[in-house]
Order: structure tokens, then C-alpha cells, then sequence
């Protein structure tokens, strides 16, 4: 990338991180030899360096009587809101018992997603204190 855009590797790391002002005209190189090359930041890279994924856990309840039709309007809002934020999502499917817990605990405690949207949340529901 640095050789297409005629800079040094070090200038294609502070236009990538922001840790240094580089001039517009330096920037646009870089990005354009990006865009040609059709570079897509590594998202485990990404997450080391600012401890967060970009990812939300998303837990609805599915079961044999689940209505796609009435799930799937839901999922494409909650979805389209938050690409526009620069987040992806992940579905996990609810079974309402104590393993959601435990899912809920792997994926925050491995820094995997950075937070849940919790659908169908019951009285008394155990996620909550854990979320």
C-alpha cells in the first residue's frame, strides 16, 4: 500500500491511526491506494488496539413457533441502525434458561462484543443483572 501511494510505511500507519496530523493531499494518496487495493482493516487488530470489536451481541428467543415474518422486520432495523453507527451484529438465539448467562459471560469477558440488545425480556429476567 505504502509503495502504490508513494510514502513511507510509517505514514500509511498514522493515516490508518489518526496518531499524527498528515496533510490532505498525503491522506487522499493513501486512501486511494486502499481503495485500490481493497484494503479492509483487520477487525482483530482493530480490537486489540482500542478494546472494542464493533460487534453487539443481539439475543432474541427463537423457538418451532417463532413468526419470522413479525422477527425478521426487527432484526433488519436493529441491524440497518447499527451498521450506520459501525457496528455488525451477531444473533444469538435465546433459550431462555441460565446457558444465556453463560453465552452473555464468554462473549463480554473475551471482549467479542461490546454490548447486548436483549429482545423478549421477561419479569424477574436473570440476563438483566448479568448484562
Amino acid at each position: 500500500m505504502a509503495a502504490l501511494a508513494g510514502v513511507a510505511q510509517s505514514t500509511v500507519s498514522y493515516v490508518m491511526s489518526g496518531n499524527r496530523p498528515i496533510s490532505q493531499k498525503t491522506r487522499d494518496k493513501v486512501e486511494k491506494a486502499m481503495r485500490e487495493l481493497g484494503y479492509v482493516p483487520d477487525a482483530h487488530a482493530r480490537a486489540m488496539i482500542s478494546n472494542r470489536s464493533h460487534i453487539i451481541g443481539l439475543l432474541t428467543e427463537t423457538t418451532e413457533t417463532t413468526q419470522g415474518a413479525e422477527l425478521f422486520p426487527i432484526l433488519r432495523a436493529i441491524r440497518a441502525t447499527a451498521k450506520e453507527h459501525g457496528y455488525d451484529l451477531i444473533l444469538m438465539s435465546s433459550t431462555g434458561t441460565t446457558e444465556d448467562l453463560a453465552d452473555m459471560r464468554r462473549l463480554g469477558k473475551g471482549n467479542l462484543v461490546d454490548a447486548f440488545i436483549m429482545l423478549d425480556i421477561r419479569h424477574h429476567d436473570g440476563r438483566l443483572k448479568s448484562a
